[in-house]
């Protein structure tokens, strides 16, 4: 067959293929807008940095956050977040112990605010929606903290209004220094640089309001 008798038949799987591609193009490229309210814990480094359990180490309080959800296929999700913590401050006990950790103070701020970047899989249509996510981001501290995110979730379905509910759990990384105290012979502290990676808690419910066709 000569390339004249094969291009009209091109031309025309091209015509016929477009109106498919431009109705998938919508369901492709879902964007929705995520507003939730929680409560999250702390660990000790980013709250009241009493140093040990002991002392009361550890904190938290209520969460804001804000995201962008994107849904590149029916069941692969992309979502940008920022999130807020309003730290309630439980104080320490002040009680002497013979090994504690030291955090840099510029570790801790109040609001602390946390962005980060995950992706998800979603269920796919006909069953219920849940979502399950994992990403990374920073900590937005007195110096930029890593941070990891592992969330699961569920949702309602629909064009417009969407009620969710999540559960996150989130891990950074601390630079500290351990302090060993000899109370009994009144020795000097010893003091060693540690690396600490705590974990911590997050449980929030919002809307998603979705632009564009939904699942």
């Amino acid at each position: 067959m000569t390339r004249n008798r094969v291009l009209p038949w091109v031309l025309l799987s091209v015509l016929c293929a477009a109106p498919g591609v431009s109705r998938a193009q919508p369901r492709d490229r879902n964007l929705g807008i995520v507003l939730t309210g929680g409560v999250s814990s702390l660990p000790d480094g980013l709250s009241s940095q009493c140093g040990s359990a002991v002392n009361g180490g550890g904190g938290g309080g209520p969460e804001g956050s804000a995201a962008l959800l994107l849904r590149l296929r029916h069941w692969i999700t992309v979502q940008l977040d920022t999130r807020v913590v309003m730290q309630l401050s439980f104080g320490c006990y002040l009680v002497g112990v013979p090994v504690d950790t030291v955090y840099p103070p510029t570790f801790r701020r109040d609001p602390l605010v946390t962005s980060t970047v995950r992706v998800g899989v979603e269920t796919p249509s006909g069953l219920p929606l849940f979502r399950v996510s994992a990403g990374a981001g920073v900590v937005w501290g007195g110096q930029p903290l890593p941070v990891g995110v592992f969330a699961l979730g569920w949702s309602t379905r629909g064009p417009r209004l969407r009620f969710l509910i999540e559960a996150e759990r989130a891990y950074t990384r601390l630079r500290a220094q351990e302090v060993h105290h000899d109370f009994l012979y009144s020795q000097a502290d010893v003091s060693r640089p540690i690396v600490l990676h705590p974990g911590y808690h997050t449980v929030r419910s919002g809307v998603e309001l979705p632009a564009g066709s939904a699942p």
